[in-house]
């Protein structure tokens, strides 16, 4: 049977109507980019399958079809696989609402096995959106009071085990990370809003918001991009290299993105990723498209490398390919396996979702694409939680990781260093 379209309309929603709209959909997803060209926000929810297991997430196979041209995504998988094992969480969703932020025009899209129930439901919930609205344009994260969940006596401690495994040669990078916590008394209203004001202060191009349960809320406003998969091209972009950002980037600011430390940090990532892209691509199709660039964000500045790849289809699929690269390697280390033993050891608070990924897999055109789950929030039982971190090498001092962690998420905590 081919995967086909047979159901498709324009329709703009404002703000307050996706508000509205998410807050009655159960295990609702937003996924939001505003990068340019390639800027799309991604609505939907009441999945017809959910899953808990990576090996469930499969696509069909028999047909292939590009009826319906422009958008990200139509309907597919869409779902999280956290850093920490068994917390994953994926749903198939036969329906949704795509926004170009170019063209400002907006698609509602239903696939041929939505059933008419399905339809019928999400078309009265868009209809209904417009009245009782939840809207708040006021309220953000940082409203929340939040702390650090660990002393700073503690991740000193951290700091100094981990530069002795350096030392030792054991690694020669690692990801060290410290988490952050509030009391967050929100509903789901409430996270949604947050959500939709903090990405637009953020200018992230890899945000999500995803409800895995009734409780539980994951809020991105990455940056990083981790794995895409386009017309059978692999690509990631990872990020090693920080600076507070106070507006533009200034000469000082990017001759300290560009020294010796920040760039030998990078390569090391760049060619643990290539190493990762090259068991699942095509022999000798792994390129280094940028090396060093830099991207700027409300909180940071980036430094910022792209590599690419031809997937081997042979032996591999976007979503396997996904598995057998993941997590990345800008929040783990290298060696990679060795980093993360050291990561699990070192670190007082497990990540949970923090550093794993959120992704989609679009079954109209197998196309894929993931984040790294940084910048991230955590809502689960009245209580939230972030973290932020950064890669350690040799000559990593304290004070300015222990501060470039805190940068990191400044925009979401309000925390100053």
């Amino acid at each position: 049977m081919t995967n086909t379209f047979n159901a498709s309309k324009e329709l703009t929603l404002t703000n307050e109507q996706i508000v509205n709209l998410i807050c009655k959909l159960k295990h609702a997803i937003y996924l939001k980019s505003l990068n340019g060209r390639d800027g799309w926000s991604i609505i939907s929810g009441n999945p017809s399958r959910i899953s808990v297991n990576p090996n469930e997430v499969t696509l069909n196979k028999e047909g292939y079809c590009d009826t319906v041209t422009g958008q990200s995504f139509t309907s597919g998988w869409i779902g999280v696989n956290g850093y920490d094992k068994k917390f994953f969480f994926a749903a198939y969703y036969d329906w949704s609402y795509s926004f170009c932020h170019e063209s400002n025009e907006g698609w509602l899209y239903f696939s041929e096995t939505c059933s008419k129930e399905t339809r019928n439901a999400v078309n009265k919930l868009i209809e209904s959106s417009s009245s009782n609205s939840d809207l708040n344009q006021n309220l953000t994260t940082r409203a929340l009071d939040w702390k650090p969940s660990q002393s700073f006596s503690q991740y000193n401690s951290s700091f100094a085990k981990l530069k002795d495994y350096i030392f030792a040669g054991d690694c020669y990078q690692a990801n060290l990370t410290q988490r952050f916590e509030a009391n967050a008394k929100w509903s789901k209203g409430d996270a949604i809003n947050a959500f939709l004001n903090d990405t637009d202060r953020s200018m992230a191009n890899y945000c999500a918001f995803i409800e895995i349960e009734a409780n539980n809320f994951l809020l991105s406003l990455s940056p990083e991009q981790f794995l895409q998969c386009h017309e059978g091209t692999l690509q990631s972009k990872p990020i090693k290299g920080t600076v507070k950002a106070n507006g533009a980037l200034t000469t000082k600011q990017e001759q300290e993105l560009l020294s010796i430390k920040n760039k030998a940090e990078n390569l090391m990532i760049v060619d643990l990723l290539r190493n990762d892209l090259g068991k699942v691509s095509e022999t000798g199709s792994v390129t280094v498209e940028k090396l060093f660039d830099i991207e700027s964000f409300s909180n940071v500045h980036h430094l910022v490398s792209t590599i690419k790849s031809k997937l081997n289809r042979a032996r591999y699929d976007e979503f396997s390919a996904f598995l057998n690269c993941f997590p990345g390697g800008s929040i783990t280390g290298a060696p990679k396996i060795r980093a993360m033993e050291i990561i699990k050891e070192i670190e007082k608070h497990p990540r949970r979702y923090y550093c794993g990924s959120i992704f989609y897999w679009d079954d109209r055109t197998n196309n894929f694409d993931s984040n790294i789950l940084i910048r991230t929030v955590e809502l689960i039982n009245n209580k939230a939680y972030c973290w932020a971190g950064g890669g350690i090498v040799a000559d990593s001092e304290l004070m300015s990781e222990y501060q470039e962690s805190i940068n990191k998420v400044r925009h979401i905590t309000g925390i100053n260093p």
